[in-house]
């Protein structure tokens, strides 16, 4: 199966469809999806945490511009 072909598949997952449907398209086993969708998810999660700290130790976080 292509990289971009379980790429896909995890999306789809990311989205909430059905782990049993969306195994059932590319003929991979929903262990190998659900592996898939919660790298994903803990990469997401380590992005947000960074963004969050940097957000925080930026001198100016506090301040918005006023339209």
């Amino acid at each position: 199966m292509s990289r971009q072909r379980k790429t896909a598949a995890v999306l789809r997952l990311l989205r909430v469809e059905d782990l049993e449907l969306v195994s059932r398209s590319p003929g991979v086993a929903a262990a190998t999806l659900t592996n898939g969708r919660d790298a994903e998810e803990l990469e997401n999660d380590r992005l947000n945490e960074k963004i969050a700290n940097l957000e925080a130790n930026h001198p100016l976080a506090h301040r918005r511009l006023k339209p």
